[in-house]
Order: C-alpha cells, then sequence, then structure tokens
C-alpha cells in the first residue's frame, strides 16, 4: 500500500512539474532559451542514439547586434569532473533583414578564463560542427552578434 501512494505521488509531482517546464518555456520561445537534457521539437527527429549524446542546448531568437555578449550563464551551465570532449551543432539564420549572419561564439570556464572561442561564424543554416575539450572546471556559453541585423541561433551541445 505504502509504494502504491509513493508511486502515486511521484507520478501526480512529475506531472505538475511538466505543465510547470511548458508554461515557461512558452514564455522563453519570444526571445532566447536555455535548456539541460530536452528540447522538444529539435530532439524528437534525432535517432534515438544522437539523443542520448545529447548533453544540452540553447536558442536565441532575434539577437541584435546591439545585444553585446549574451551568456547561458544563468540557464545553461555544466560542470565537468574529468577531461571530456564536445562539439556543438549550430543552425544560425537571419532574421528579417537577409542579411548573412556572423556570429562569435565562446565557451567560458566560470572562474573568468576564456577557455575555448571560435572565430566569427558567417553563414545562413548549420555551420560546420565545432569540436572542444574541457578540462575539469563549470562551463557556460557565450555569444555575439558582429553582423548587421539580427539574427535567430539554435545550438545543440552533444557528448563526443
Amino acid at each position: 500500500m505504502k509504494i502504491s501512494r509513493f508511486l502515486s505521488a511521484l507520478l501526480i509531482t512529475a506531472s505538475l512539474l511538466g505543465t510547470a517546464q511548458s508554461a515557461s518555456a512558452a514564455e522563453e520561445v519570444i526571445k532566447s532559451g536555455f535548456g539541460g537534457t530536452a528540447q522538444p521539437v529539435a530532439v524528437e527527429s534525432l535517432s534515438k542514439s544522437v539523443q542520448s549524446q545529447l548533453h544540452g542546448w540553447f536558442y536565441h531568437y532575434n539577437l541584435s547586434p546591439q545585444a553585446g555578449l549574451q551568456t547561458t550563464y544563468n540557464f545553461y551551465k555544466f560542470t565537468v569532473t574529468y577531461g571530456s570532449s564536445y562539439y556543438i551543432d549550430i543552425n544560425q539564420t537571419a532574421a528579417g533583414d537577409g542579411s548573412t549572419p556572423n556570429v562569435t561564439y565562446l565557451v567560458f570556464k566560470e572562474n573568468g578564463s576564456n577557455n575555448v572561442g571560435w572565430p566569427n561564424l558567417t553563414g545562413n543554416g548549420y555551420l560546420p560542427r565545432q569540436y572542444f575539450y574541457l578540462e575539469p572546471g563549470t562551463y557556460y556559453f557565450g555569444y555575439i552578434n558582429n553582423g548587421p541585423g539580427l539574427v535567430n541561433i539554435n545550438a545543440n551541445v552533444y557528448y563526443n
């Protein structure tokens, strides 16, 4: 009987958390979003083996050149306990004016040091996969729009 009550309580809690997450996700779609283990639209289209390698994701819609450096510090920060290899797949597109997006992406270590940076990634659509290795520590991503117009960014981070 106790196990049945426990499972019922667990199921109710999980469904309430899922409802709360859906509501907050709908609000974030307007500008930007960050995540740990699930991105409903993107993950559904990936094979099961690739989904198991997915570490996290972030997106930012209508990123303005005037916005300056944006980071995932408060939303998607992760700790590496031993040296690990990762890669990031980025899809960036012009948002409106048709200009060619030009964005710089960075990986920052929490202590403030810039661990990994890539040159400006220019172009519409999927960009060349970027590989990187992280020593133990806590990390987050940064990105800045260097182009003339608004940009939509979708990035998935994978274990390599």
